[in-house]
Protein backbone atom coordinates (compact mmCIF):
# COMPACT_ATOMS: atom_id res chain seq x y z
CA UNK A 1 0.00 0.00 0.00
CA UNK A 2 1.66 3.50 -1.47
CA UNK A 3 0.79 5.64 1.53
CA UNK A 4 2.96 8.81 -0.11
CA UNK A 5 6.14 7.69 0.84
CA UNK A 6 7.07 6.49 -2.79
CA UNK A 7 6.56 7.92 -6.28
CA UNK A 8 8.30 10.08 -8.88
CA UNK A 9 8.65 14.30 -8.34
CA UNK A 10 9.84 16.16 -10.56
CA UNK A 11 11.47 19.55 -9.37
CA UNK A 12 12.92 22.93 -11.27
CA UNK A 13 15.74 25.24 -9.39
CA UNK A 14 18.04 28.24 -10.17
CA UNK A 15 21.41 27.41 -10.36
CA UNK A 16 22.53 29.00 -7.16
CA UNK A 17 21.09 26.71 -4.56
CA UNK A 18 22.89 23.68 -6.06
CA UNK A 19 25.99 24.05 -4.05
CA UNK A 20 24.41 24.19 -0.35
CA UNK A 21 20.50 24.28 -0.13
CA UNK A 22 19.42 21.68 -2.27
CA UNK A 23 21.89 19.11 -1.26
CA UNK A 24 20.63 19.24 1.84
CA UNK A 25 17.28 19.22 0.62
CA UNK A 26 17.58 16.11 -1.08
CA UNK A 27 19.66 14.55 1.99
CA UNK A 28 16.79 14.80 4.19
CA UNK A 29 13.97 13.71 1.48
CA UNK A 30 16.56 10.68 0.66
CA UNK A 31 16.47 9.76 4.39
CA UNK A 32 13.03 10.16 4.79
CA UNK A 33 11.79 8.99 1.32
CA UNK A 34 13.95 6.52 0.05
CA UNK A 35 11.80 4.94 -2.61
CA UNK A 36 11.40 8.14 -3.80
CA UNK A 37 12.45 8.96 -7.45
CA UNK A 38 13.55 12.47 -8.32
CA UNK A 39 13.79 14.45 -11.79
CA UNK A 40 16.27 17.80 -10.98
CA UNK A 41 15.96 20.44 -14.06
CA UNK A 42 17.48 23.93 -14.25
CA UNK A 43 16.15 25.33 -16.75
CA UNK A 44 18.27 28.41 -18.51
CA UNK A 45 15.22 30.83 -19.30
CA UNK A 46 13.76 30.36 -15.58
CA UNK A 47 10.12 29.81 -16.99
CA UNK A 48 8.75 27.72 -13.51
CA UNK A 49 5.88 29.23 -14.23
CA UNK A 50 5.25 27.66 -16.97
CA UNK A 51 6.75 24.29 -16.22
CA UNK A 52 4.86 23.60 -13.52
CA UNK A 53 1.59 24.91 -15.52
CA UNK A 54 2.45 22.24 -17.86
CA UNK A 55 3.12 19.30 -15.79
CA UNK A 56 6.83 19.41 -16.88
CA UNK A 57 7.78 19.50 -13.15
CA UNK A 58 5.92 19.18 -10.02
CA UNK A 59 7.90 21.52 -7.35
CA UNK A 60 9.89 25.05 -8.70
CA UNK A 61 12.57 26.71 -6.32
CA UNK A 62 12.57 30.20 -7.82
CA UNK A 63 14.06 33.40 -7.00
CA UNK A 64 10.84 35.50 -7.40
CA UNK A 65 7.35 34.16 -6.31
CA UNK A 66 5.39 32.87 -8.78
CA UNK A 67 2.14 35.50 -9.09
CA UNK A 68 -0.56 32.90 -11.03
CA UNK A 69 -4.22 31.88 -9.61
CA UNK A 70 -2.90 28.49 -9.74
CA UNK A 71 -0.09 28.18 -8.32
CA UNK A 72 0.82 28.10 -4.59
CA UNK A 73 4.28 29.76 -3.53
CA UNK A 74 6.03 30.18 0.19
CA UNK A 75 9.13 32.54 0.69
CA UNK A 76 11.83 30.11 2.54
CA UNK A 77 14.10 32.25 3.07
CA UNK A 78 16.31 35.44 1.44
CA UNK A 79 20.05 35.75 1.56
CA UNK A 80 22.40 38.90 0.27
CA UNK A 81 23.87 39.27 -3.02
CA UNK A 82 27.35 39.71 -3.74
CA UNK A 83 30.24 41.38 -5.39
CA UNK A 84 32.33 38.33 -6.56
CA UNK A 85 36.14 39.20 -7.17
CA UNK A 86 39.61 37.83 -7.45
CA UNK A 87 41.03 37.13 -3.82
CA UNK A 88 44.16 40.25 -5.52
CA UNK A 89 41.55 42.36 -6.49
CA UNK A 90 41.53 45.96 -5.25
CA UNK A 91 38.00 46.28 -3.93
CA UNK A 92 37.40 45.28 -0.35
CA UNK A 93 34.57 45.09 1.68
CA UNK A 94 35.87 48.31 3.52
CA UNK A 95 36.62 50.26 0.39
CA UNK A 96 33.57 49.45 -1.54
CA UNK A 97 31.26 52.42 -0.62
CA UNK A 98 28.65 52.10 -3.42
CA UNK A 99 29.69 50.19 -6.75
CA UNK A 100 29.93 53.27 -8.82
CA UNK A 101 33.19 52.51 -8.22
CA UNK A 102 33.17 49.71 -10.66
CA UNK A 103 32.27 51.40 -13.57
CA UNK A 104 35.73 51.31 -15.05
CA UNK A 105 35.54 46.66 -14.47
CA UNK A 106 34.80 44.30 -16.79
CA UNK A 107 32.09 42.47 -15.66
CA UNK A 108 30.77 38.78 -15.92
CA UNK A 109 27.32 38.99 -15.52
CA UNK A 110 24.04 37.26 -16.75
CA UNK A 111 22.82 39.57 -19.91
CA UNK A 112 20.81 42.47 -19.04
CA UNK A 113 18.44 42.31 -21.71
CA UNK A 114 16.70 39.23 -20.39
CA UNK A 115 13.80 38.77 -18.78
CA UNK A 116 15.14 36.46 -16.01
CA UNK A 117 14.38 37.82 -12.16
CA UNK A 118 17.72 37.85 -11.79
CA UNK A 119 18.49 39.91 -14.74
CA UNK A 120 16.02 42.29 -13.98
CA UNK A 121 17.62 42.65 -10.27
CA UNK A 122 20.75 43.54 -12.34
CA UNK A 123 19.18 46.57 -14.43
CA UNK A 124 17.93 47.53 -11.05
CA UNK A 125 21.18 47.56 -9.36
CA UNK A 126 23.05 49.54 -12.36
CA UNK A 127 20.13 51.76 -12.67
CA UNK A 128 20.29 52.68 -8.78
CA UNK A 129 24.22 53.51 -9.36
CA UNK A 130 23.59 55.34 -12.47
CA UNK A 131 25.93 53.44 -14.80
CA UNK A 132 25.59 50.49 -17.15
CA UNK A 133 28.77 47.71 -16.76
CA UNK A 134 30.98 46.89 -19.37
CA UNK A 135 29.99 43.82 -19.61
CA UNK A 136 32.97 41.38 -21.06
CA UNK A 137 31.18 38.20 -21.01
CA UNK A 138 27.21 37.32 -20.87
CA UNK A 139 26.60 34.19 -18.89
CA UNK A 140 23.69 32.63 -16.64
CA UNK A 141 25.78 29.66 -15.65
CA UNK A 142 26.96 30.42 -12.29
CA UNK A 143 29.57 27.76 -12.31
CA UNK A 144 31.71 29.20 -15.14
CA UNK A 145 31.46 32.53 -13.44
CA UNK A 146 32.46 31.10 -11.10
CA UNK A 147 35.98 29.68 -12.60
CA UNK A 148 35.87 32.94 -15.18
CA UNK A 149 36.76 35.20 -11.94
CA UNK A 150 39.01 33.00 -10.21
CA UNK A 151 40.73 33.41 -13.52
CA UNK A 152 41.07 37.27 -13.10
CA UNK A 153 38.72 37.66 -16.34
CA UNK A 154 36.20 39.89 -14.70
CA UNK A 155 34.27 40.64 -11.83
CA UNK A 156 30.93 39.28 -10.96
CA UNK A 157 27.42 40.02 -8.77
CA UNK A 158 25.77 36.56 -7.83
CA UNK A 159 23.81 35.49 -4.95
CA UNK A 160 25.81 34.51 -1.80
CA UNK A 161 24.80 30.47 -2.22
CA UNK A 162 27.51 30.27 -4.89
CA UNK A 163 30.12 31.02 -1.83
CA UNK A 164 29.39 27.72 -1.16
CA UNK A 165 30.46 26.47 -4.38
CA UNK A 166 34.16 26.92 -2.69
CA UNK A 167 35.66 28.38 -5.34
CA UNK A 168 39.39 28.89 -5.03
CA UNK A 169 41.18 32.54 -5.36
CA UNK A 170 37.89 34.43 -5.13
CA UNK A 171 36.01 36.55 -2.36
CA UNK A 172 32.47 37.29 -1.89
CA UNK A 173 31.66 41.00 -1.25
CA UNK A 174 27.98 41.08 0.43
CA UNK A 175 25.76 44.20 -0.77
CA UNK A 176 22.79 45.91 0.41
CA UNK A 177 20.29 43.75 -1.47
CA UNK A 178 18.77 40.25 -0.75
CA UNK A 179 17.11 37.82 -3.05
CA UNK A 180 14.61 35.44 -1.95
CA UNK A 181 13.95 31.73 -2.61
CA UNK A 182 10.49 30.73 -2.68
CA UNK A 183 9.17 26.99 -3.63
CA UNK A 184 6.03 27.20 -5.70
CA UNK A 185 3.38 24.13 -6.77
CA UNK A 186 0.41 23.73 -8.37
CA UNK A 187 -3.17 25.07 -5.93
CA UNK A 188 -5.01 22.36 -5.04
CA UNK A 189 -2.39 19.65 -5.55
CA UNK A 190 -3.75 15.88 -4.70
CA UNK A 191 -0.37 13.81 -5.04
CA UNK A 192 0.37 12.72 -1.56
CA UNK A 193 4.31 12.26 -2.57
CA UNK A 194 4.51 16.08 -3.58
CA UNK A 195 3.06 17.39 -0.92
CA UNK A 196 5.16 15.69 1.47
CA UNK A 197 8.06 16.64 -0.01
CA UNK A 198 7.09 20.15 0.09
CA UNK A 199 6.07 20.17 3.90
CA UNK A 200 10.17 18.93 4.72
CA UNK A 201 11.18 21.83 2.34
CA UNK A 202 9.12 24.48 4.73
CA UNK A 203 10.58 22.57 7.88
CA UNK A 204 14.30 22.63 6.47
CA UNK A 205 16.85 24.69 8.68
CA UNK A 206 18.18 27.65 5.87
Amino acid sequence: MNEGTSGFVSISYPGSIAFKFLPNFLEILNSNLPDLKLELTEPTDENHEKLLLDYQTDIAFSRDKIEHINIDSLKLYAEPICLVVPNNHWITEESLKNLNGLKDEKFIISGLHKTTFFASLLRNLFNTYGFEPKTSIESDFGGMILNLVSKEIGISILPLSFKFAKTPSIRFIKLQEEIDLYINWRKNENNTIIKKVIEYAQIMEK
